[in-house]
């Protein structure tokens, strides 16, 4: 019992319409969903293509900043405030003497906060920036790893023995079942 203004096009739908203004009206929304889906498939290309040529196509993470280069393309750059607080928290990490709570209550210390809420980084971000490639330059896109034009934050050796932390830890622990 609805009726349906297209103000643009001029038509009013509803259930009494003839079937020939339902079918241009169909092949409108069929149009349409074209122009979306051939929209994202562009967006897709260009986005493999800049992860190919080694810049990073997102937005950027923690301890890095876009900006716009010389050649007019996005990149990405070290946060001169926020990158010394992440390669701090990799070497702490990277000790064995600090767990990760310890990490994310030194990053809140030094002022590291979410960008849109200000607010303390949860404990499972602090994980992923620790096990994230992009800070020792190479990142994953797309299901393929790519070697990134942009400047590391740690060194590969650094990141691996981050890994080797939590590898070492993961390994004492034990896991709990729900049923015997």
């Amino acid at each position: 019992g609805l009726e349906l203004h297209f103000v643009k096009e001029g038509q009013v739908i509803d259930p009494d319409s003839p079937s020939w203004k339902k079918f241009i009206h169909g092949l409108g929304v069929l149009m349409a969903k074209r122009t979306i889906d051939n929209l994202s498939e562009e967006v897709r290309k260009g986005m493999t293509g800049k992860a190919e040529g080694g810049d990073y196509p997102s937005f950027a993470p923690l301890g890095y900043l876009n900006f716009r280069g010389p050649d007019g393309k996005n990149r990405i750059k070290p946060d001169i405030e926020r990158a010394p607080v992440i390669v701090r928290m990799y070497e702490m990490y990277a000790t064995g003497r600090h767990s990760v709570k310890d990490v994310a209550k030194f990053a809140w210390d030094e002022g590291l906060r979410s960008r849109k809420a200000r607010a303390r980084i949860p404990l499972s971000s602090i994980n992923k920036i620790l096990s994230n490639r992009i800070y020792y330059g190479d990142y994953d896109w797309n299901g393929k790893t790519h070697h990134g034009n942009h400047e590391p934050l740690v060194s590969r050796e650094l990141c691996e023995r981050v890994q080797g932390v939590f590898e070492e830890r993961l390994g004492k622990r034990q896991k709990k079942g729900k049923h015997d």
